[in-house]
């Protein structure tokens, strides 16, 4: 059904309570990738099996099956399946892809825009070929293709190492959200005889729409990279970012700290093993500081988060600590208040990277009849990260105190080997 942000979705039409079951597929009902290759014609099942990226091994064989037509037992699902991909990654025009002003989303985009090209020159010449051979004298051209290779980026569940191998008809149209009223609570994983259940964990009224969440823990980037949307305000980590000794050296200075850092050559011989010796610093050494690859300087890696990471501690707090730790060994005064204006300062120096302001972007979006769809998806991207690293900066004082409050045994410590 049409449901509220315009696109298709799933509705219930009675209210259902927590625990049923609402959708149940057995495996012949299931697109899945160990069936549809035992059941290819040898020629493609050769060229599957050449392929190296995972997801295009499976996009061959859902092209294949999207090429039969109506003589494919999957052709009313694929009938329901979109057709329009501008909000795909891959799919971004030169000015969109810029627009994203982010270095990792572009260098992933830049990755998949390579596997397309990887699909035209290769793939689809072949496949064209074989399409007169063992397709009815079908060809496949590059829109079914393309098609194909973006449905399993953004439909296909994955098995235990992380290959996409199965996509479930009608589950497959659930739309996503953090705050989901159901789950798939078993897939097809490595050939065996295992259905597709949607089950609720919720209850839902009658006409309320059916969400799960495609991930777990989904930062912007992956949602917009897998699934071509964001959810805006989302409190997931984004993906981590290196601030290496120089930047922190920069921000420090720009925080008003003058004094001359530890030396790197200090800092990996003296420092750096000192602290790997405390059980209860390890964990900031090891997540937050280590010696950039092939130098003996020290990077800081953090997420921008609210949300405690896998090890119970919360990125902004062990950002914190690292920048405390590094600081101690400049000899500091006020170690708390020092670290937490360079801890500001980076995030400053985050926000002035951009080529446009806040202010800039809101403008943007306020006439958004002069924007594509990929372009405002873009800016929207944009927007949420300067309002995450402002909320950052607003945080970090509080961040600091209660570290030192609740942590003050990591403090003394690090204190200690700082001294």
């Amino acid at each position: 059904a049409k449901v509220a942000h315009g696109g298709n979705g799933l509705v219930v039409t009675a209210p259902i309570k927590p625990g049923e079951i609402l959708v149940e597929l057995p495996r012949k009902c299931i697109f899945n990738f160990d069936d549809a290759l035992k059941a290819a014609h040898p020629h493609l099942a050769t060229l599957v099996k050449a392929a190296d990226d995972p997801s295009t091994k499976f996009a061959v064989l859902l092209a294949a099956e999207i090429n039969k037509g109506k003589e494919s037992p999957f052709h009313s699902w694929i009938q329901s399946l979109p057709k329009d991909f501008s909000l795909s990654e891959a799919f971004f025009c030169v000015d969109e892809i810029c627009a994203l002003q982010t270095p990792w989303l572009l260098n992933e985009v830049e990755d998949q825009r390579l596997l397309l090209q990887e699909l035209d020159e290769y793939i689809l010449p072949l496949m064209s070929l074989m399409g007169l051979m063992i397709f009815g004298g079908k060809t496949i051209d590059r829109k079914i293709l393309a098609q194909a290779k973006t449905l399993v980026n953004s439909r296909a569940f994955s098995n235990r190492t992380g290959m996409a191998n199965s996509i479930s008809p009608l589950i497959d149209m659930a739309n996503h959200s953090f705050l989901c009223n159901a789950k798939v609570k078993a897939k097809v994983f490595d050939g065996r005889e295992v259905p597709a259940v949607l089950k609720t964990t919720k209850s839902i009224n009658a006409g309320e729409e059916v969400r799960i969440a495609y991930a777990a823990e989904a930062s912007n980037e992956m949602l917009l990279y897998t699934f071509g949307f964001i959810v805006p305000g989302n409190t997931t980590a984004y993906e981590v970012t290196m601030y290496s000794f120089d930047l922190i050296v920069h921000a420090a200075k720009q925080a008003g700290i003058t004094r001359t850092p530890t030396t790197t050559v200090a800092w990996k011989e003296m420092m750096l093993p000192e602290l790997r010796r405390v059980p209860r610093v390890r964990r900031y050494v090891l997540f937050g500081l280590s010696s950039h690859p092939g130098s003996d300087t020290p990077t800081l890696c953090g997420k921008l988060s609210t949300e405690p990471d896998e090890a119970g501690s919360y990125p902004l707090k062990t950002l914190a600590m690292s920048i405390l730790i590094l600081l101690q060994t400049w000899k500091l005064d006020k170690p708390v208040e020092e670290a937490s204006a360079t801890l500001q300062a980076i995030y400053r120096l985050q926000l002035s990277s951009y080529e446009t302001t806040l202010d800039e972007d809101l403008a943007i979006l306020a006439n958004p009849g002069s924007l594509t769809p990929a372009m405002r998806l873009a800016v929207e991207y944009r927007v949420d990260v300067k309002k995450t690293l402002l909320n950052r900066i607003s945080r970090c004082t509080h961040a600091m105190d209660d570290l030192i409050r609740t942590e003050t045994a990591d403090f003394q410590e690090i204190r200690k080997i700082g001294q």
